[in-house]
């Protein structure tokens, strides 16, 4: 297992991000007890999945320390908009078991343990029926793409499969793909579950979008294995 250090270090890395912004946000997180605090002793480390879901998805939502919380812990929670995940074609165990109302850091979690488990490798090679590299190849068989749009927040996962053209240039394989999108809903007339825009994020004239794919999944899920 990872230390804090360790993971805020590689996620820097992966984004191309300031090494002291995202080690800054992880103790923003742990703070606000997002992110288990850093055991002593040689070798020990203590992040789990759920901790780096929290981190990935904060160091890919702002640059900003203090609105670290605020992106994972909206009031409408990022709650799947699509329930259930089928992936008939990708049965990936973690994310099929998931809840219809699971959020958005739960199918993160569950994308890092099944990089953990070694089931999304598992998966991936069967598609290719061959070995393949989820960090390395820039356009494998098996695609997972997580964005996470502003200033008022909402996110998507995608994961699908690509087909080859006729000179082996990779397709998006339409009939192979699930999108679902989170974001706050309403629940039971409790208006608290949907997520209302800020009078700052009003405000905003600029609206961005950064993703991250199963490279920064995998990279992230060999940290916290110790195979990194």
């Amino acid at each position: 297992m990872a230390k804090p250090g360790e993971l805020a270090g590689l996620i820097a890395e992966l984004f191309g991000a300031e090494v002291p912004t995202v080690r800054a946000q992880a103790r923003e997180l742990r703070d606000h007890d997002y992110m288990a605090k850093e055991k002593g002793g040689r070798g020990s480390g203590s992040m789990t999945a759920r901790d780096a879901a929290h981190l990935l998805v904060a160091a890919a939502g702002t640059n900003s320390v203090r609105k670290s919380v605020d992106v994972i812990h909206r009031p409408g929670q990022f709650i799947s908009r699509a329930g259930k995940w089928k992936l008939a074609f990708l049965p990936i165990p973690e994310m099929i078991e998931l809840p219809s109302n699971h959020t958005l850091i739960d199918a993160v979690e569950a994308l890092i343990r099944a990089g953990i488990d070694g089931t999304l490798q598992e998966e991936a090679n069967k598609v290719s029926g061959a070995a393949v590299d989820l960090v390395h190849d820039l356009a494998p068989d098996t695609q997972i793409e997580v964005s996470l749009v502003g200033p008022m927040p909402s996110a998507a996962i995608k994961i699908g499969l690509l087909t080859r053209g006729e000179h082996g240039e990779p397709i998006e394989d339409t009939d192979a793909q699930e999108l679902h999108r989170y974001g706050g809903i309403e629940r039971r007339g409790n208006l608290s579950g949907i997520d209302i825009a800020t009078r700052d994020e009003l405000e905003i004239d600029l609206r961005s979008e950064f993703r991250f794919t199963h490279r920064s999944i995998m990279r992230i899920a060999r940290l916290l294995d110790g195979a990194v």
